[in-house]
């Protein structure tokens, strides 16, 4: 894959995309871990189309799925990646290229890393890692970073 198109998926990675960890529940709400998670989302089927063609390219296996709109939302289309291995792989591949999503690529692998090192098992510091993650993603961690706070300087 050439550069171009590393930069293009960043870019997009930037604007449509989200780098997240989901948290898994049993049934009686216990907590099980994080399922990790980055996918692109648009009403445009051609970009979803290019974003698919470009991870398959990579022998990432995207899952695509149409997410129906209702009332007079649009129908939007999902290129979705969940294995940590091939997050891994695309993630450093597309790192040097992001701007937004930086910080929250940086910290999706480290919580591989560590969850390799601890043999699959979620310690504190994969807690920490996660929260940052999803604080990351909130409008309150962008919130403070504008004025200055937490994440700003």
């Amino acid at each position: 894959m050439n550069e171009s198109d590393l930069g293009w998926l960043a870019g997009i990675i930037d604007g449509e995309g989200t780098i997240t960890l989901c948290e898994v529940h049993k049934v009686d709400r216990q907590h099980l871990g994080f399922s990790v998670n980055v996918c692109v989302s648009s009403t445009s089927p051609k970009l979803i189309y290019r974003v698919m063609h470009l991870m398959e390219e990579m022998e990432l296996k995207p899952a695509i799925q149409l997410l129906k709109g209702k009332g007079k939302r649009k129908d939007a289309y999902q290129a979705r990646i969940t294995e940590r291995t091939r997050i891994e792989l695309f993630l450093l591949r597309i790192s040097p290229y992001l701007v937004e999503k930086k910080e929250q690529a940086y910290w999706m692998l480290e919580y591989i890393k560590q969850r390799r090192l601890e043999g699959g098992q979620i310690s504190s510091l994969c807690y920490s890692i996660a929260y940052k993650i999803r604080s990351l993603n909130t409008k309150q961690g962008l919130t403070k970073e504008l004025e200055g706070g937490e994440n700003g300087k």
